[in-house]
This record gives C-alpha cells, sequence and structure tokens, in this order.
C-alpha cells in the first residue's frame, strides 16, 4: 500500500496516502506513525516529508540498500502504530461517541475491550483499551451505533415512563 510516486536516479517519493486512508490505526495515529517510519530510516538514508502531505522523499543512492528495502523498513515501522490498542480518546474519535455512551457499552459488553493500560501517575489508573480492528468494524458500519442509541434511547424511555 506503500506506492512510488514519482523517482529519479538518487531521489523516490513514497506516498503512503493509501495506506494512511485504508487503515484505522494509522489514520488515528499519523503522527507517530511518521515519527516511527523517519526513526526507522535515520541514519540510513537521507529523507524529508513534503509538509502537508503524506509523501516522503527518501535517497536512493545507497549503494547497500534497494528503494524496495527502504519500502520494507517503512512498513515494519508502521505495524507498531497501526496495530496497538486504541485508548478511550482515540475511540472516541473514531467512533464519534460520549465518554458516557464508551463507559456504559464497555461495561454492558457492547463494545469489547482488549484489555487495559495502567497510567502511573499520582496513583495508578488502570484505561480500558479497544482493538483496532473491533472498532474499524463499527467504523465501516454506523448503523451498529445508532442502534445501540435507540436501544439505550428505548430503555431510558421504559425506565422513566
Amino acid at each position: 500500500m506503500v506506492s512510488v510516486t514519482a523517482s529519479t536516479p538518487e531521489w523516490a517519493r513514497l506516498n503512503f496516502t493509501s495506506i494512511r486512508r485504508h487503515h484505522l490505526g494509522l489514520a488515528l495515529r499519523w503522527d507517530e506513525a511518521r515519527r516511527q517510519i523517519s526513526a526507522a530510516l535515520r541514519g540510513v538514508v537521507k529523507r524529508e516529508w513534503i509538509d502537508g502531505a503524506d509523501h516522503l522523499l527518501v535517497e536512493t543512492t545507497h549503494p547497500d540498500l534497494s528503494l524496495r528495502s527502504i519500502i520494507l523498513r517503512c512498513t515494519d515501522a508502521l505495524v507498531g502504530p497501526a496495530r496497538r490498542p486504541l485508548t478511550p480518546r482515540l475511540l472516541m474519535a473514531a467512533l464519534s461517541i460520549t465518554n458516557k455512551e464508551r463507559l456504559r457499552w464497555t461495561k454492558d459488553g457492547r463494545l469489547p475491550r482488549s484489555g487495559s493500560v495502567t497510567i502511573r501517575a499520582a496513583h495508578p489508573v488502570s484505561v480500558s483499551t479497544y482493538g483496532v480492528d473491533t472498532v474499524a468494524e463499527l467504523v465501516a458500519d454506523p448503523s451498529i451505533i445508532a442502534a445501540w442509541r435507540r436501544a439505550d434511547a428505548s430503555a431510558e424511555r421504559q425506565a422513566t415512563g
């Protein structure tokens, strides 16, 4: 999904637009993904992100590296940000839901947790995480969230009625 959109004997332009658009984890964590790609290429090839775009210019004159191996380094760097479970903040951004909805749906099992992380601040706090694939399915079918909201509204009317 990483494509080469322009190439000269010295430089190639890698285009990450397609992979960013088609993978929810990368779409939500693109800034981190860019940093991971840059780190994977640091000290190996010269590189420069094109401002405001998902394009990276990379030097292709390194004697030991082919363009294919540069692309492989980039795609390997994307695995972490793409697959890591989503935090509540990222989940709410992806699904356009409120924290109250997230908590209710997590508690009753409609929104399955993939695990949790512990944040150590003044006091340790455990935060639920959510699988990228599960959230991507909900993003792809907004009728599921709409049905959950209708069911909640109906249950609320019955409880107060």
